[in-house]
C-alpha cells in the first residue's frame, strides 16, 4: 500500500519561506532557503515585505540548519539566520533569528541591533516562518 500526501518534501528545509517577526515593531520578509552543504544554508530572494529603514541595503547574510531528524514525517532541527548592513566606520544593523523547524513551520526568537541607520531601533520578540 502506498500512502502519499501533497505539498512537497518534508525532509528538507529547502523552499520559499515567509516570516513574521513580532515585537515593538512588526517586520515581515520572504526568503528562499537551500541547504546544499549542511549545516550552511544559502539564502536568495531575501525581501522585506514591510518597510524598514534598517536594511535598505544589506550584506553579510548567513543561515544554518542542523537537522535532528524526521518526526511524524516532518524534518525537525535548530535554525539560525542573520543579516547585517555594512556601514564603514559605524556600527552595523544586525538581525538575528534563532529557532526550531518542525516541518513547514519555523518558530523562535529574534533580536535587532539597530543604530547604524536613522529610524532603525533595537528590538526583539518572537517570530514564525512558514514554507509555501
Amino acid at each position: 500500500m502506498l500512502v502519499a500526501c501533497g505539498g512537497g518534501k518534508s525532509d528538507t528545509i529547502n523552499g520559499n519561506w515567509t516570516a513574521t517577526l513580532s515585537g515593538a515593531q512588526v517586520l515581515k520578509f520572504t526568503v528562499t532557503l537551500n541547504q546544499t552543504a549542511p549545516p550552511d544554508v544559502d539564502m536568495t530572494n531575501f525581501n522585506f515585505t514591510t518597510p524598514t529603514p534598517c536594511f535598505d541595503a544589506f550584506h553579510g547574510q548567513s543561515a544554518t540548519f542542523t537537522s535532528s531528524g524526521i518526526v511524524n514525517g516532518n524534518i525537525t532541527g535548530a535554525f539560525t539566520l542573520g543579516i547585517g548592513t555594512l556601514v564603514p566606520a559605524q556600527p552595523q544593523n544586525e538581525l538575528n533569528l534563532q529557532g526550531n523547524v518542525n516541518g513547514k513551520t519555523l518558530a523562535g526568537n529574534w533580536t535587532l541591533t539597530g543604530g547604524a541607520t536613522p529610524g532603525c531601533n533595537s528590538d526583539s520578540g518572537a517570530f514564525t516562518m512558514t514554507r509555501s
